[in-house]
């Protein structure tokens, strides 16, 4: 559904970073939409092509992979490769901003302040992206929830108040 919504507000942008799913290996189909299918990484220094490393063979192919596909081209593999190029120029980009962004606003440790952190830094580095997704699992529970539940809600507190925190250093609390 918010691939969709992409796909309507942002409709003829080609722009790969409108959405981006933070701290999912895979992209999670809630952000793919026909138009904007949406990028994924669990974390900013793994978004990246190692398969071209050491092996000519694959360096050669992976190199032909990421040629513009002809014009008028409109099939599966076409699409692919498109977003595989798509995702591979958006991927240093974000390994920059990521990795040149220094804030005051202590995090806590866990996996949901780290996304937090790296979507904070993406915001305050000037990144296009429209929409950020990322995700904190565990609340399916089936024994010791009281205690389970309590300690994912602490989570969650901890980690959106220091990313609003942050986000009111950087002056975009009141627009995100």
């Amino acid at each position: 559904w918010i691939g969709r919504a992409c796909d309507q507000a942002f409709k003829g942008n080609t722009d790969p970073k409108l959405a981006l799913a933070v701290g999912e290996a895979q992209a999670p189909l809630a952000i793919a939409g026909c138009e904007h299918p949406g990028l994924s990484f669990s974390n900013p220094d793994a978004f990246r092509y190692t398969g071209d490393k050491g092996d000519q063979a694959r360096a050669v192919l992976y190199a032909k992979m990421n040629a513009a596909s002809p014009p008028g081209k409109a099939d599966a593999l076409s699409f692919v490769t498109h977003t595989a190029v798509d995702a591979n120029a958006c991927s240093e980009q974000i390994r920059a901003l990521a990795a040149a962004y220094k804030t005051s606003v202590e995090y806590p440790t866990t996996g949901l302040g780290s996304h937090l952190r790296t979507i904070a830094g993406l915001i305050a580095g000037g990144s296009s992206t429209r929409i950020y997704y990322t995700f904190h699992g565990g609340y399916d529970t089936h024994s010791g929830q009281r205690a389970g539940h309590d300690n994912l809600m602490a989570q969650l507190n901890d980690a959106v108040f220091a990313f609003q925190q942050d986000l009111a250093k950087q002056g975009h609390a009141k627009r995100v």
